[in-house]
């Protein structure tokens, strides 16, 4: 019988054996997890937001939490990558003027704006909730216009105070 490090090797490959095993149990159930904390999915009657199956597309309207310093934002995806996310909207505590703004006639006022992925803490669509409208909902109810439209430059020509 061989000895390595004063133990047989038949018994350190038992050993290394078990704690492959172990750790790959342990693997498996912290991956089992993870998916779980994610987005559940769809029931029954349920469709898809997106044939694609990402509803994150460039034009979808979307509210941006970010870190460091904790800020929101609400606006259209120009672009999703690996470095980060371009957006062209507002921060969410002027969403209010920006509506008073286009209603007044003025030309809207967003950015278009980078936030590299290390900020970015959340990403969620811009849907109503029940009975609460979503905030483009809002947008196009208060403005009759719509809000992917504007933010991506999609249209020709904002109106101006007379057209409104």
């Amino acid at each position: 019988m061989d000895h390595i490090n004063g133990l047989s090797t038949k018994r350190s490959k038992k050993v290394i054996d078990r704690s492959l095993d172990y750790s790959r149990g342990r693997v498996a159930n912290l991956t089992r997890w993870r998916r779980q904390s994610r987005v559940q999915p769809f029931q029954s009657g349920e469709t898809p937001l997106s044939p694609a199956g990402d509803p994150f597309q460039p034009g979808a309207m979307v509210l941006l939490t970010l870190g460091n310093p904790r800020e929101k934002f609400w606006g259209a995806i120009l672009a999703l990558t690996v470095q980060g996310l371009s957006l062209s909207g507002v921060e969410l505590g002027s969403f209010e003027d920006l509506l008073s703004m286009i209603k007044a006639g003025d030309p809207p006022a967003f950015g278009v704006v980078f936030f590299p992925m290390h900020r970015i803490e959340r990403v969620e669509l811009d849907l109503s909730h029940g009975h609460i409208p979503s905030l483009s909902q809002r947008f196009t109810a208060k403005t009759g216009l719509d809000p992917s439209l504007i933010l991506t430059r999609r249209l020709p020509q904002i109106s101006t105070r007379a057209g409104l």
